[in-house]
């Protein structure tokens, strides 16, 4: 306990008896630039990812079920199996989450 004491003590005299820092935050509060964020590599990514998942969700919701025209019930498209296209829509979904 003694030792621990002396620790912090000389942690507290290095940075300054009443000495503020603010960790991890070296820009906390200075200007956004839209420009600057839209063209980092991980935004791009992002949105293109975002796009790309919206088209995959998109085109088996909209598409995936089909009906033969002597048949009122509609089937999915990938071997008229309902989980391909349960499957397909939930990794859509999942990607279009973990895009944002």
């Amino acid at each position: 306990p003694a030792a621990v004491r002396r620790g912090w003590r000389k942690m507290e005299t290095a940075a300054g008896a009443g000495a503020a820092a603010a960790y991890g935050a070296g820009k906390a509060g200075g200007a956004f630039d839209p420009l600057t964020f839209a063209r980092q590599p991980q935004t791009i990514l992002r949105a293109v990812s975002w796009i790309f998942s919206i088209v995959v969700f998109g085109s088996i919701v909209n598409e995936g079920y089909v009906n033969r025209p002597n048949e009122i019930e509609e089937h999915c498209i990938f071997n008229r199996n309902a989980n391909a296209c349960n499957y397909g829509i939930t990794i859509g979904v999942l990607a279009f989450f973990g895009c944002l």
